[in-house]
């Protein structure tokens, strides 16, 4: 049935039959004679037609939310099997965080761990922990508070600094609470800092995005509270940044039955050490 399940969750990643054929190195018939004996498993089709191509019926949506994360579990004992540091690990990464430091932290780990192949994901740090639960990724390198996911395992792995970037880069001089953009209320890194950045600042506006907020402080829109490793990776000087004394927590989570797996705890220990830079 194993094999069975991979099928189904693979049209249901990749969108099509051919497209999950390619994915698992298969052909076309041999995944929809998979289909078939899903479906005969279970006792209702899994998929139906949908124009040219096919699409998940209510029951194999059903049967993929229920199996993700049970499959993921089996693949990652399976594959411990091949050596306890080898190995392929999905990780889903806060999108501000990867386009900063985090690729180059992560470069870091896959050269101390030759035998781990990094699947690496892009997302909003709460798109990314659901993805974790659902068993889609193994890992999680997000910006979240301390103690808010206590259904997933969690590593601190940084406190990254805030910075304000002036507007203009031009000198601030004002005294008092400055005012400020900063990103969205329901992002992570937001929930995390909200209570001492708005004792602190006066925030004026909100945006969805560091690196938008950063280029809005450049052209002169205002002041920008971001994080530091993102407004270094933009290109902004040091000596245009003020620092503050805010800092956003960066931590890696998992599911509990995987975090002391040997490839997952090698991968932790690596990435405590990485550091931010």
């Amino acid at each position: 049935m194993l094999s069975n399940l991979e099928a189904l969750h693979a049209v249901a990643t990749h969108g099509t039959v051919t497209r999950a054929a390619v994915a698992l190195r298969l052909s076309q018939p041999a995944v929809s004679k998979r289909l078939a004996a899903l479906a005969d498993e279970v006792g209702e089709p899994v998929v139906e037609r949908a124009g040219r191509g096919v699409r998940l019926t209510a029951t194999g949506r059903a049967l993929v939310q229920r199996t993700a994360p049970l499959l993921a579990e089996l693949k990652a004992a399976l594959g411990g099997e091949r050596g306890e540091h080898r190995g392929r690990v999905s990780l889903g990464v806060s999108e501000s965080v990867l386009a900063s430091w985090g690729a180059a932290a992560l470069a870091r780990v896959a050269a101390a761990l030759p035998g781990l192949e990094l699947e690496i994901h892009a997302h909003r740090s709460p798109v990314a922990l659901e993805r974790v639960r659902a068993g889609e990724y193994l890992l999680a390198l997000v910006a979240v508070g301390r103690g808010r996911h206590p259904d997933l395992a969690s590593q601190p792995i940084a406190d990254e600094p805030m910075v304000v970037v002036p507007s203009g880069l031009a000198p601030i001089t004002q005294t008092g609470r400055l005012p400020v953009l900063t990103i969205e209320p329901t992002a992570a890194t937001w929930r995390a800092i909200a209570a001492r950045a708005e004792a602190a600042f006066e925030i004026t506006a909100t945006v969805e995005s560091f690196s938008g907020l950063v280029q809005m402080a450049r052209v002169g829109l205002g002041h920008a509270l971001v994080p530091r490793g993102v407004a270094l990776a933009m290109g902004v000087p040091e000596e245009h940044l003020m620092p503050t004394e805010l800092t956003r927590p960066v931590a890696l989570l998992g599911r509990h039955a995987v975090w002391s797996r040997p490839l997952v705890a090698a991968l932790r220990a690596h990435l405590a050490t990485a550091g931010v830079t």
